[in-house]
């Protein structure tokens, strides 16, 4: 094909380049849009062009950064992304007002994201047209929000490490707690300690937004169990961070403690050290929910906060160590110090200036002038350990005696040791300097305690508070003959003499513990059982406190200076010759026993005894021989008085003796005959048979005298009527009464024979029942006739055989009258059924009672049944064991026991259960009155009805007319005895009575 014309095609062809041309740049501006449309959805930063602040484009990121997608953003006012509107119109003004100046504007803001978080953003704008604005405003950007977290952290960590937070807890906590809100936007915040046993949290802080919106928590230091912890301290219960962004829809959200603000939402994380739970931190009440963000805010100035509590703590534990340092090397007096041997320079503690009495202001001064404040006799020791020690590092310890700058002197313990270098050459040598002066005083002072301690010649004892012995000196081993090694470790009760009762050493112990101090006179024995007064004194040793913490008894010896003073008392109140009592020591005694018996209504009496003829005695053979005379007469005297009595020497050949202890007139008459008695015995001196008589005066008190000097004028007075009689004889100082004494002893001297010469017999008396008359007993009485005296009544020579200890021999002789006499009259055909005896309370006492009674029954037959012993109401008032026992084994073998003359007597009542009775037998007094008035048969009846309800019979005495047997009839008595039924009689008299009597049964 041929080329086409020359013209025409090229015209066509410019016409096409110049359309090639135009195409091609179109394409060109097309992919650089592309380019830049991609460039600006992948910047990493957020970009946005606004038009009179509506946005008008905006990349992908700035959607991320907001949270909204780009149709949410196109055509809506950026008032959409702050905060709140007066933040929107500030940065507005400020933005717009820098554009028109500069044409761009770089500044930060918080930005707030369609999800309600706040972020930290930075902001670059710049105007399309600086002269009109209106053309647009292209911007970026940048999320920063982590690097002003970091930023804050550590600002915070700085500020609370180094600020005034450092120092202190609470203000540690509120700054802590105040930035923690700030960085998470919350409203609220709190910390908390977890307590050592995991189980409960110290309430310790809350943030000062907190409290001003009303949160009441009161005590912040109380102890809150995790188990009445509600949801918000679920980060312990999980050991993990935990948020809740609808606190108020959790069904568990209850459990803070009371007065807390109400929560909305809430973070808290725990804070772990060495894997236990130490606190726990929370924020709450964010507008918006909590992010990862904030609570990587939160566990990180939680554990600021653990981390400086804890130096916090350490430091304080440091300061109190040092302070405790310092604290014990005052008490100690010890100081510590350094010397630097390169650098020639010495440091101390503040103990060491004291130790030297220096300035404190002055300072640590060098070893020369350290030296010069020691004792030349002390110093070249000093000098040499130091010089030795800095030469080849041999550690030295002595002790120099230093004068102070005030003059007085002091005595300084010093111990140094050499620290070396890696060359192993000496470079420090240090120490402490202790100030001993104290204890150097103390140990003189001790030695000289110890030398008086051992050189003393009173005995010292040292125990501890429990009463051990500790220590005892050489004297107290003189005087009581224990070493030391035998005594240690005792108590001083190993000493006692057994002479004080336990309420002596009680009232020593109560003045001791009152007063600190006992002093008095005390008995104890040595090791050889010999027993010694001293005189002690004892003192308690008490700490600072004053607890106690020894005692120290003191003592001496005084067994010299009691024999002197007995020896003196002895001399003053005893007859030289005889050694008996004087006159003085006389009059004590009387004057005495004469209160004690009209305290106790007792009796007692007081003989004269004056020698017959003992004037011949001196005349004829000198006064050598009387002396030994009137020796004779008072031992002969004494051996014949009782214990409790008191024989004297009035002066010259005239004798008292005082008769004490429930002395009648009987018994001071016997007491009489024994003097008269024993006085008519020759007394053999020299190849002399000296005989020698005497005439007493008796006067018994109260009838005689009152007092003492009348009861000793009426007994002188008895005396001379005594002499005028004849002599050798004694007189009551009331004539009547020595006629009664004297029969007396008539009728004494005739009882002790009565038994020989066959003058007792036993009578007997019908016991019957009351309802018909029958016999159901008989009673067996001793009956006395003396072949001058005739009948003697048994109420006058019982009591004499009491006396005189007959009436044992008599009750067994009865006894075994009785029960012969009854097996006789059973044996003639009379089935009487008992036999009823009396006995006496020294038959009880003896332990042959219940032998014989065995023996009897056995001889005669009788049954133990059969058999009534009675005794009288006085006996079983007593408490007399052997008496009690002597009944039960009675009662025992079978024998039946009644109570005779029941009603007289005062505590007889008691009694009844503890003795095994059968039968009471009522006191005649009660039914002598009966049929003359209601009174005295309410007192039958109600002996009757005690009897009856303790299960006893009962039978009265005495019954002598009809009238008493009707009324014991109608109280339901239902046995008597009486002269109504027939007096005691012989027993063949009563045998004859008996063959007509009707008998009943048992």
């Amino acid at each position: 094909m041929p080329p086409p014309p020359r013209d025409g095609p090229t015209t066509a062809v410019g016409t096409g380049e110049r359309v090639h041309a135009a195409g091609s740049a179109a394409a060109a501006a097309a992919s650089s849009e592309s380019r830049l449309k991609v460039l600006l959805q992948s910047a990493p930063v957020g970009i946005f062009m606004l038009v009179d602040r509506v946005f008008v484009e905006v990349n992908d990121r700035l959607c991320e950064l907001t949270g909204y997608p780009r149709e949410s953003l196109l055509g809506q006012s950026t008032r959409l992304v702050f905060t709140s509107e007066a933040e929107f119109l500030r940065i507005g003004q400020e933005v717009y007002a820098t554009l028109a100046r500069d044409g761009s504007i770089e500044l930060e803001f918080r930005l707030r994201r369609r999800d309600g978080q706040i972020i930290d953003t930075l902001l670059t704008c710049a105007a399309v047209e600086r002269t009109d604005l209106s053309q647009g405003v292209v911007s970026t950007l940048r999320d920063v929000t982590a690097a002003r977290r970091d930023q804050a952290l550590m600002q915070a960590r700085l500020a609370l490490t180094t600020g005034p937070a450092s120092a202190d807890l609470e203000t540690l906590l509120a700054t802590a707690l105040a930035t923690a809100e700030r960085m998470t936007d919350s409203r609220a915040a709190f910390f908390h300690f977890i307590d050592t046993d995991q189980e409960n949290l110290s309430l310790q802080a809350w943030s000062t937004q907190t409290l001003a919106q009303g949160c009441q928590v009161t005590d912040l230091r109380r102890h809150y169990p995790l188990s009445q912890a509600g949801v918000w301290a679920d980060c312990a219960r999980q050991d993990a961070p935990v948020v809740h962004n609808d606190y108020a829809a959790l069904p568990h959200r209850k459990g803070t403690p009371e007065g807390h603000v109400a929560l909305t939402r809430e973070l808290t994380v725990p804070v772990k050290r060495s894997g236990r739970l130490v606190a726990i931190m929370g924020v709450g009440n964010k507008p918006a929910d909590y992010t990862p963000a904030d609570q990587s805010m939160v566990t990180a100035i939680a554990a600021m906060i653990v981390d400086r509590v804890e130096s916090l703590r350490a430091d304080a534990a440091l300061r109190q160590t040092n302070a405790r340092l310092l604290e014990a090397q005052r008490l100690a007096r010890l100081g510590d110090w350094h010397y630097d041997i390169a650098a020639a320079k010495l440091q101390w503690s503040p103990q060491v200036t004291v130790n030297l009495g220096l300035d404190p202001s002055t300072e640590s001064p060098d070893l020369a002038s350290v030296a010069a404040l020691i004792d030349p006799d002390h110093r070249t020791l000093f000098e040499t350990d130091i010089a030795r020690a800095l030469t080849d590092g041999t550690p030295f310890e002595h002790e120099v005696k230093v004068l102070r700058p005030d003059g007085a002197p002091c005595y300084i313990h010093a111990r140094g040791h050499v620290e070396r270098d890696p060359a192993g050459r000496p470079s420090i040598l240090s120490g402490t300097l202790q100030d001993v002066t104290d204890i150097r005083q103390t140990e003189e002072r001790l030695r000289q305690a110890a030398r008086v301690f051992e050189s003393t010649s009173e005995g010292v004892i040292i125990t501890d508070a429990q009463a051990r012995i500790l220590a005892v000196n050489q004297a107290f081993t003189r005087i009581t003959g224990y070493a030391e090694s035998e005594i240690l470790g005792q108590t001083p009760r190993v000493l006692r003499s057994g002479r004080h009762d336990q309420g002596f050493y009680a009232q020593l112990w109560q003045s001791l513990s009152a007063t600190g101090q006992w002093q008095g006179e005390i008995w104890n024995r040595r090791k050889n059982l010999e027993i010694f007064p001293e005189w002690l004194t004892i003192s308690a040793v008490s700490d600072h406190s004053g607890q106690t913490t020894h005692y120290v008894a003191v003592f001496s010896d005084i067994s010299q200076l009691k024999r002197s003073q007995e020896r003196l008392d002895f001399l003053a109140h005893h007859d030289a010759l005889t050694r008996l009592p004087n006159r003085v020591l006389l009059q004590d005694r009387l004057a005495h026993a004469i209160r004690r018996a009209r305290r106790d209504a007792g009796r007692l009496a007081l003989l004269f005894v004056d020698l017959d003829g003992f004037k011949e005695v001196n005349d004829t053979l000198g006064h050598g021989v009387g002396d030994r005379v009137l020796e004779v007469v008072a031992e002969r005297l004494g051996e014949r008085l009782r214990a409790a009595d008191t024989l004297a020497r009035h002066g010259g050949d005239e004798f008292l003796i005082l008769l004490d202890g429930e002395t009648d007139a009987i018994g001071a008459a016997t007491a009489a005959d024994a003097c008269l008695s024993v006085l008519a015995e020759t007394i053999p001196i020299d190849n002399h048979a000296i005989h020698i008589s005497a005439s007493i005066g008796i006067a018994l008190h109260p009838t005689d005298g009152a007092d003492a000097e009348t009861l000793l004028q009426s007994a002188d007075l008895a005396m001379y009527r005594a002499k005028e009689r004849g002599r050798g004889q004694y007189q009551f100082h009331a004539p009547e009464m020595t006629a009664a004494i004297q029969e007396q002893h008539a009728l004494e001297t005739a009882l002790r024979g009565a038994l020989a010469r066959d003058e007792l017999r036993v009578h007997y008396q019908p016991q019957v029942v009351l309802a018909d008359g029958r016999l159901c007993g008989i009673e067996a009485l001793a009956r006395w006739t003396h072949p001058e005296l005739g009948s003697i009544a048994p109420a006058r020579f019982i009591p004499i055989a009491e006396r005189i200890g007959l009436v044992s021999e008599i009750g067994d002789w009865v006894l075994a009258q009785a029960c012969a006499q009854l097996a006789a009259w059973r044996a003639a055909g009379l089935a009487i059924p008992t036999i009823a005896v009396n006995v006496s309370i020294q038959q009880l006492e003896r332990a042959t009672l219940l032998p014989a009674v065995r023996a009897v029954l056995e001889e005669t037959g009788i049954a133990p049944g059969d058999l009534e012993l009675e005794v009288t109401e006085s006996v079983i008032m007593g408490d007399n064991p052997r008496v009690i026992t002597a009944l039960s084994d009675l009662r025992a073998l079978g024998v039946r026991l009644v109570v005779d003359d029941f009603g007289t007597g005062s505590s007889a009542l008691g009694r009844l259960n503890r003795v095994p009775i059968d039968r009471l037998k009522v006191h005649g007094s009660f039914v002598r009155e009966l049929g003359r008035g209601p009174r005295d048969k309410a007192i039958i009846r109600a002996i009757i009805g005690l009897g009856r309800d303790l299960g006893l019979e009962v039978m009265a005495l005495g019954v002598e007319r009809e009238v008493q047997s009707n009324v014991l009839r109608a109280v339901d008595c239902r046995y008597a005895q009486g002269y109504l039924f027939g007096p005691p009689l012989d027993a063949e008299s009563l045998g004859v009575h008996l063959l007509h009597w009707p008998i009943a049964t048992r």
